[in-house]
């Protein structure tokens, strides 16, 4: 897990679910911010339900209860202004 890298392949929402998963059962948060970034960037972060609560669950196992809230709050903010 220590060197992902997805920008030159085609993943989709579930392979980005498969690396959080394994995230948690590592508690790799480095990578787990990796990950986000990249989710986001392909803009799939908070059209996809399961991605995004996926998301939160890491956050929230590899101990940043911050980074949680915060990413619960932006989704809410997101489906609140209709941005998605």
């Amino acid at each position: 897990m220590r060197n992902v890298d997805v920008s030159s392949s085609h993943p989709n929402e579930n392979t980005f679910v498969a690396l959080l998963k394994a995230c948690i059962r590592l508690r790799d948060m480095r990578t787990s911010l990796h990950v986000h970034v990249e989710c986001d960037s392909r803009g799939f972060l908070y059209n996809d339900i399961s991605l995004a609560t996926t998301l939160v669950d890491t956050y929230a196992k590899c101990g940043s209860i911050e980074r949680a809230r915060f990413s619960i709050n932006y989704m809410l903010e997101i489906q609140y202004l209709g941005l998605h």
